[in-house]
């Protein structure tokens, strides 16, 4: 399996980042997108594939809703698949480019063939390299439960959810991220043609996750699949038992791009060393979130990630209102408290983190 993608031909000597050239096929474009903020703005991205089959992101801005010529330009070019160039393009970052008042595009008379948008069998997968698009037919097998994944964006943090699914084909099976705007576009056992899902490699596991511009494409059910390597999916659980400690989340800070665990650390930033990207540790979301023990009927210890509100929520409930207000690491009659209390718990299997947490009646 590859690890890296290879040095792209088309890489170029940025001396000027805002005059910039680019050449190959369109393989997706959006629609106009409207954001209602302090003034309205709108904005479009379209995928560009070059002839080494890099795939590069342009963005256009534009104040107002109204057309946009180069919008529909583009549009013209996606749907027949004929190659263009585009000029006077600002580059961004990691494949990035804005598009500008003064771009332009121009057909552009050279043959390229975009392997992102070949169907090919789930096996050819592991041939691809991190980072790489494929387009493929499969069958849905399984639908994990939602998951919350928190984003530095600029300034702010940007919460989404995704799903982890399991597809499927004749050859092979394999685990499918998908992001909330997704979510109603699959039905568990339904076959899809699916095109554009990006391979991401994380802690030498392969799996692939979609992309704005991925799309699901509903066809016939394409029969029995490959399911001998069933990957088990995050769901549920249900335990019962008690508190035995409660401590700090021990921080091991991960890339909020690409969940890289390869990571370089000071005490203001994380510099990822896969994909580079830097940006300033914020620690509101974990300040929030405590470790604690359980102790099951059956001796077991399972070790839980839990909100501090809902340690408060529970004392209250259990008319334990001073309590309550304090701090659990802090105050030992907390967790003293906490562990004479019979407690039924639901956790997600995958990241430990404590759904609902209730008192229970051991004599019921």
């Amino acid at each position: 399996m590859k690890r890296a993608n290879t040095t792209s031909e088309n890489s170029i000597s940025i001396n000027n980042k805002s005059n910039l050239s680019v050449e190959g096929v369109v393989v997706a474009i959006s629609n106009m997108t409207h954001k209602q903020n302090q003034r309205t703005t709108s904005f479009w991205t379209a995928l560009l594939c070059q002839s080494d089959q890099n795939i590069i992101r342009i963005t256009k801005y534009l104040s107002c809703k109204r057309k946009c010529a180069l919008h529909e330009k583009l549009v013209e070019f996606y749907n027949k698949q004929d190659a263009c160039q585009l000029n006077k393009l600002k580059f961004n970052t990691d494949d990035s480019y804005t598009a500008t008042t003064e771009t332009t595009v121009v057909a552009k008379q050279t043959s390229i063939k975009p392997t992102c948008l070949e169907v090919i069998p789930l096996d050819q997968i592991e041939s691809k390299c991190d980072g790489e698009y494929g387009s493929f037919l499969a069958k849905i097998l399984e639908i994990g439960s939602d998951e919350s994944v928190v984003f530095n964006n600029a300034k702010k943090r940007v919460l989404k959810l995704k799903r982890a699914i399991l597809v499927a084909d004749k050859t092979s099976s394999i685990c499918m991220n998908i992001w909330q705007d997704q979510f109603d576009l699959i039905k568990q056992n339904s076959s899809y043609k699916i095109k554009l899902a990006k391979v991401k490699l994380f802690n030498n596991e392969l799996s692939i996750t979609t992309i704005s511009s991925t799309t699901f494409e509903e066809i016939n059910d394409i029969g029995n699949v490959q399911s001998s390597e069933i990957v088990e999916l995050d769901h549920d659980i249900n335990i019962t038992g008690n508190i035995v400690s409660i401590g700090l989340i021990e921080q091991k800070p991960i890339c909020s791009k690409c969940f890289s665990k390869e990571v370089e650390t000071t005490e203001k930033s994380v510099k990822c060393k896969q994909c580079k990207t830097r940006y300033i540790t914020k620690n509101d979301v974990q300040d929030n979130r405590l470790k604690l023990t359980m102790n099951t009927p059956d001796d077991e210890p399972v070790e839980l990630i839990i909100e501090k509100e809902k340690i408060k929520e529970l004392l209250e409930q259990s008319n334990y209102d001073y309590l309550s207000q304090q701090d659990p690491l802090e105050n030992e009659s907390v967790l003293l408290t906490l562990s004479s209390i019979n407690l039924s718990i639901t956790y997600n299997s995958k990241n430990k983190n404590i759904i609902n947490i209730a008192t229970y009646d051991t004599r019921s």
